[in-house]
């Protein structure tokens, strides 16, 4: 968590990011229990891509363009378990 460099009180700023991974943790084991560790996996990596794809088409610049792929690339890396 990047809680350092938010603006803001670093202890409340703490607070509000642990209650919102909260209700993370009951939704995805309920889609575990519901559908499977596999699945849920890959209803998530779909998710995460047609996120990242809206964002990338929805970049105005191609700076940000650019940001958004080298974002998606890492992000598939990391999911794969080859972290550079």
């Amino acid at each position: 968590m990047n809680v350092e460099n938010l603006a803001g009180n670093q202890f409340t700023n703490f607070a509000l990011a642990a209650l919102t991974e909260l209700p993370s943790v009951f939704i995805g084991e309920y889609i575990c229990n519901r559908i499977g560790r596999r699945w849920s996996h890959v209803l998530c990596m779909a998710v995460t891509t047609a996120f990242f794809a809206a964002n990338t088409a929805l970049a105005k610049s191609e700076d940000k363009m650019r940001s958004s792929k080298l974002k998606y690339c890492y992000a598939v890396q990391v999911s794969l378990g080859a972290t550079p």
